[in-house]
């Protein structure tokens, strides 16, 4: 028996064995670490505010343009939307070529905002993320 009855331990590790369980500890917590430090927090916090309940309104199209990126054009409209109170806010989507091109200026638009913070808005039909299309479905149990 190793240690007295207060203080039980198992056999002594050889200074080979310590050394590895200590490397893998490091490595473990520098894993736990770099993972959490990958995840999109934005994003998570955009969709925990979403799912106090979003508000479905109407806005209206001003701008159309094409803005160059590495992966390929993106297709952006912008609009103005009201909230509840009449608060005006300004907001800008990533559309389909498709969809984009049909869209002209002075066209209507469906909304939804957040209803704890309206400035936090989505487009109908807006390209999003794949991950936060997935994690809005998964929180309203989709």
């Amino acid at each position: 028996m190793f240690g007295d009855r207060f203080h039980k331990s198992g056999p002594p590790r050889s200074k080979r064995v310590r050394t590895l369980r200590i490397v893998a500890g490091f490595l473990a917590t520098g894993l736990i670490v770099w993972a959490l430090s990958a995840l999109p927090y934005e994003t998570f916090r955009e969709e925990r505010i979403r799912a106090l309940g979003e508000q479905v309104t109407r806005g209206i199209i001003f701008s159309k343009r094409i803005q160059p990126d590495p992966d390929g054009p993106l297709y952006l409209v912008s609009y103005r939307y009201a909230d509840t109170g009449g608060i005006e806010y300004i907001g800008v989507a990533n559309m389909p070529q498709d969809r984009w091109q049909r869209m002209r200026k002075g066209d209507r638009l469906v909304i939804f905002f957040a209803r704890a913070n309206p400035a936090l808005a989505r487009a109908q039909y807006m390209i999003e993320p794949a991950f936060q299309v997935k994690l809005r479905q998964w929180i309203h149990g989709k």
